[in-house]
């Protein structure tokens, strides 16, 4: 009983340890798609770099939200300021449910303070255009 106990006593702490190093951030509601909604989570990798998650749910279709040209893309401000293309965000339909899903998972070298949704027309976009659909707060 005494070794359980003492394992549980252990545990907790590390338990606290390994969460504590992952952090998530909520997308603020957009005036643009009010039905979206989703969250990034990000986590520091054994090789120093950060792996971002990105999930949201009821993300209309680019296409009902601006013409067929665009796509959504994720982009990453750094600490530093500068800004990244984090990618392509894909989504679609769940199996037995109308929810539409999108997500995508990067990695970057780079710590990041915020995220955003942009639509954007171009393929692959190095700056982000003025289309912000979703973002977070810093974190």
């Amino acid at each position: 009983m005494n070794k359980l106990r003492y394992i549980f006593y252990l545990l907790i702490p590390l338990s606290i340890i390994v969460t504590s190093c992952s952090r998530k951030a909520t997308f603020q509601q957009s005036s643009v798609v009010p039905a979206a909604h989703g969250d990034v989570k990000v986590k520091k990798d054994d090789n120093r770099n950060y792996r971002i998650d990105v999930e949201i749910s009821d993300l209309a279709e680019v296409e009902k939200v601006y013409t067929r040209n665009y796509s959504y893309f994720v982009w990453m401000e750094t600490e530093e300021g500068e800004v990244e293309n984090l990618g392509k965000l894909i989504s679609s339909k769940g199996f037995l449910s109308n929810q539409r899903k999108a997500e995508l998972e990067t990695v970057s070298r780079f710590k990041p303070s915020r995220i955003f949704i942009t639509a954007e027309r171009e393929e692959k976009p190095r700056q982000p255009g003025n289309r912000v659909i979703l973002r977070t707060n810093k974190f």
